[in-house]
């Protein structure tokens, strides 16, 4: 219970580290991309959150957002406010940082993890799903240019939760090695003996390129958990054990193919 609580407020921290982080970035990159930076804050809100906004100014005696310079308008924002800008400014910011556009996916990522510690239930939050939630943090803070020591303490926190929670790692390696070893089998198999059926040849490539696929996303999987590299994702348990029964079956039926059945 101490340990979930920890986790809790660590990531509590990182989650307001993240958005003082993203908004030094958009500071610092939505002037260079637009003369009409400010429109572009306050016009990407929803209504609700402009309405919020102004609000909020209006308690502190401000009239309008135009009165308040970049850096202030921005420190009005909390995070899904601040996603929200970087949402719809992402094709320009894009275009003049070279960033990925891919990267979006982390964006929606953060949204979620946002709304998900803002609004969890008394159930809480399983620590498999903490680890992927501090991920993504890390990933994201890549993304907006973080500071060393923020990306250093997610790396740290991500990787003090992984070892000991997650079972990803020996599922994935296991998922891995079942189909490489599959595969490699199934090769031996047709150097060995040609199809009998011409009828099925069609079926039995294309069963044989779907299988390769699989391989595919299997390995990956496993290098993604034992190396965990930048920008590769961790594949969920249950999405690798549909995968290792797809292989299963492929494989069956490939073998049938082969002997005419």
């Amino acid at each position: 219970m101490e340990n979930q609580k920890h986790l809790y407020s660590t990531v509590a921290d990182f989650l307001d580290d993240v958005a003082k982080t993203l908004a030094l970035f958009l500071e610092k990159v939505l002037p260079s991309v637009s003369e009409n930076w400010r429109r572009n804050i306050v016009h990407a809100l929803t209504q609700n959150q402009e309405k919020r906004l102004r609000q909020r100014l209006a308690q502190r005696g401000i009239r309008s957002p135009d009165r308040l310079d970049i850096a202030g308008l921005l420190a009005e924002l909390d995070l899904a406010e601040l996603l929200r800008v970087l949402d719809k400014n992402w094709d320009q910011i894009c275009d003049k940082l070279n960033i990925a556009f891919d990267a979006l996916e982390y964006i929606k990522a953060m949204q979620n993890i946002r709304n998900r510690w803002s609004h969890r239930n008394i159930s809480g939050i399983r620590e498999v799903d903490i680890y992927r939630d501090v991920d993504t943090m890390l990933r994201f803070a890549q993304v907006i240019k973080a500071d060393d020591s923020l990306v250093q303490a997610l790396d740290s926190t991500r990787m003090t939760i992984y070892p000991v929670n997650s079972p990803i790692p020996a599922k994935s390696t296991e998922i891995a090695l079942q189909t490489n070893t599959a595969l490699q089998h199934l090769v031996d198999e047709v150097q060995a003996e040609p199809i009998k059926p011409k009828s099925n040849f069609v079926a039995y490539g294309a069963g044989l390129l779907l299988l390769g696929g699989l391989a595919y996303l299997g390995t990956r999987v496993a290098k993604n958990a034992k190396q965990k590299k930048e920008h590769e994702k961790i594949m969920q348990p249950d999405k690798a054990d549909e995968i290792l029964e797809m292989q299963k079956q492929i494989l069956e039926e490939i073998r049938d193919l082969k002997a005419g059945k």
